[in-house]
């Protein structure tokens, strides 16, 4: 796990940072470049997600371990990949609240998802909402049938978003049949 990166700030540019951290320059993925605008050349720490993909490795930054949280729980809903988290994070607390008029017109966030994401908020499916028990309890099932702990934590998610009000022992039979 990449906690932070400490280093240099070397350049700052639309959407991303490089940090130079023991002599190599690491590209980190930010949702805003306007807090690094003025801190070119000084010492910064940035609080970092490492996403490991077949072809690359992308690092995302944040200026806060609470603000990295919020991208980590946008990432976990479901269609959502961590592009789309980056570009939402901005925006979390109008989607929270359930205010769609807030939520600008952003590339990868058509009309659907849009609604789906309002959908997920309504319904408190984030790590702070109401069906947070559910979710944990359904989790450790899975986990304990096999799953690995974040596949169990997405399965968990997505099967209880889908059947909300179901029992325990029907959602497990849910998330295992996929």
């Amino acid at each position: 796990m990449l906690e932070y990166l400490k280093g240099r700030l070397k350049q700052v540019g639309r959407g991303e940072v490089v940090l130079e951290v023991g002599g190599a320059g690491i590209l980190i993925r930010i949702p805003t470049s306007s807090r690094y605008a003025k801190r070119l050349g000084q010492l910064v720490t940035v609080y970092t997600v490492l996403d490991i993909q077949v072809r690359r490795w992308t690092v995302y930054g944040f200026g806060s371990p609470k603000e990295r949280k919020s991208f980590e729980e946008l990432w976990k809903i479901p269609g959502i990949g961590a592009a789309t988290a980056l570009k939402l994070l901005p925006h979390r607390n109008a989607l929270r609240d359930g205010r769609p008029a807030v939520l600008p017109e952003l590339p990868g966030v058509g009309p659907a998802k849009r609604k789906r994401l309002l959908r997920w908020f309504r319904r408190g499916q984030g790590e702070e909402g109401a069906n947070h028990e559910a979710v944990r309890e359904l989790r450790a099932a899975l986990k304990a049938l096999g799953l690995h702990p974040k596949e169990a934590q997405a399965q968990a998610v997505r099967t209880l978003a889908r059947n909300p009000g179901v029992s325990l022992e029907q959602l497990v039979r849910l998330a295992v049949k996929r």
